[in-house]
């Protein structure tokens, strides 16, 4: 892993910590708006369960979706593969969705 690899995983990590404690149920399992969008057009707005973790060597959010969601969307999204950035109360995920596509995810516990 680079030092830019490296910086980039620790940045997430801590986005996801932060996430995790905005809202003291944001640690574990709960309901979130998901909006998920490609080139910054909303592909998906609905209500999902997530459940963030932060593991000894990666941190993952795992979204139970929907058929709809589990066509195009993968299940968990890791710090070794995604970034993670917290915004305002806002997880936001920037990764690929399962055909190799940019996609950015919004995660807004309710």
């Amino acid at each position: 892993m680079t030092k830019e690899e490296f910086e980039k995983f620790s940045a997430s990590q801590s986005a996801l910590r932060d996430y995790m404690d905005f809202r003291d149920t944001n640690a574990f399992m709960h309901e979130a708006r998901v909006l998920f969008s490609t080139y910054a057009n909303p592909v998906c707005s609905k209500i999902f369960k997530v459940i963030p973790m932060i593991d000894t060597n990666y941190s993952f959010v795992e979204i139970i979706g929907d058929e709809e969601f589990a066509r195009d969307l993968k299940p968990r999204y890791t710090n070794l593969d995604s970034e993670f950035i917290f915004i305002n109360g806002t997880l936001r995920i920037i990764s690929k969705d399962v055909w190799g596509k940019s996609i950015e995810i919004d995660v807004s516990a309710i």
